[in-house]
């Protein structure tokens, strides 16, 4: 029966967690979403460091979700390692390393429970957030909470709950058709599909919605608020400066400048500022592909929205010129 099924993500390479809802398998190998995946013996999805920072390294620790991550691309594409190169060909007398502590489903939340658990372990010089702005501030916290409760007073039951969903095939190809068959009804009901990078015609009625969820009665937001500032109260604790880059929306990135950056990025920008980060706005470096999105975007069902080998050059890239000048030479 799996020769005729399609193939699925390897949930070898998960591990549920009760505060983060998954982690990363340390010492993974193997396949996911057609590409090839290292996990190191921290459970990321970076080149292996010592958890120690050895004399004289300089350090970026950066948080973020599956932008940072690196859906559908290899490892050494995913803008955390294009950045480490870059940076390295910029002082070839300087060890630099850049940790990518980047997941699929993580948002702020998320990165601070990280951070605050394992992150500030690495002694970084430099924390950076990469920030995507349609969908890093769901309310999320509480079922946290509630799964780390369960696990502590229940541990058999939690574990028996979970178990479907860890360890039967049958059940993640159930999952696997479900999710299919929702976006194909979303589809006809559309009329067109439901991404597509480049399309003209989007669903802006949801892109508006995302964006009236920036206001202190959300209580996503404030958890989104509150984690920014846990990140920034520890990052200066340890002595770190704080970037936060936000990345744009790559299904339309005319109508994400010109309409729907207004609706969030003031309020943003305050909340991050107000929380010790400097923000970078990467919404100038891709105003050229305006019209042009298929050139730096995934478009299959798996990857969309995310940005593809290019995209993640055209990030690191920038992220280089605004970096580089905090790397003091030997």
């Amino acid at each position: 029966m799996r020769l005729i099924l399609p193939s699925l993500d390897s949930h070898e390479m998960y591990l549920p967690d009760p505060e983060l809802g998954n982690v990363l398998r340390p010492g993974f190998e193997g396949q996911a979403q057609g590409v090839e995946v290292s996990i190191n013996s921290h459970g990321l999805r970076s080149p292996e460091v010592s958890l120690e920072k050895p004399e004289g390294t300089f350090r970026i620790l950066v948080l973020g979700d599956s932008w940072t991550y690196g859906v559908c691309i290899p490892q050494d594409q995913t803008y955390p390692a294009q950045l480490q190169k870059i940076l390295e060909e910029k002082h070839p007398n300087r060890s630099i390393e850049v940790i990518n502590t980047g997941l699929a489903g993580y948002e702020t939340y998320n990165e601070s429970v990280y951070f605050k658990r394992h992150g500030y372990q690495f002694e970084p010089d430099i924390v950076l957030v990469g920030y995507y702005p349609v969908n890093d501030f769901h309310d999320k916290k509480a079922k946290y909470e509630r799964h780390a409760k369960e696990k502590a007073e229940h541990p058999l039951l939690y574990k028996i709950k979970r178990y479907p969903k860890t360890d039967m095939r049958t059940y993640q190809y159930f999952q696997y058709f479900r999710s299919l068959a929702k976006e194909r009804l979303l589809e006809w009901w559309r009329g067109s599909p439901s991404f597509n990078a480049g399309a003209e015609e989007l669903d802006s009625h949801y892109q508006l919605v995302w964006t009236d969820y920036y206001r202190d009665d959300f209580n996503g937001w404030k958890v989104a608020k509150e984690s920014m500032r846990e990140i920034g109260d520890l990052s200066r604790e340890i002595g770190a400066k704080t970037y936060m880059i936000v990345f744009p929306d790559l299904r339309d990135l005319k109508y994400y400048r010109t309409v729907l950056k207004d609706r969030f990025y003031p309020q943003l920008e305050t909340a991050a500022v107000d929380a010790g980060f400097e923000v970078i706005d990467s919404t100038p470096v891709f105003e050229k592909y305006e019209g042009r999105e298929e050139e730096i975007a995934l478009g299959d069902r798996k990857g969309g929205g995310h940005p593809n080998a290019k995209g993640y050059t055209v990030i690191a890239e920038f992220l280089a010129d605004r970096l580089e000048p905090e790397i003091p030479n030997e």
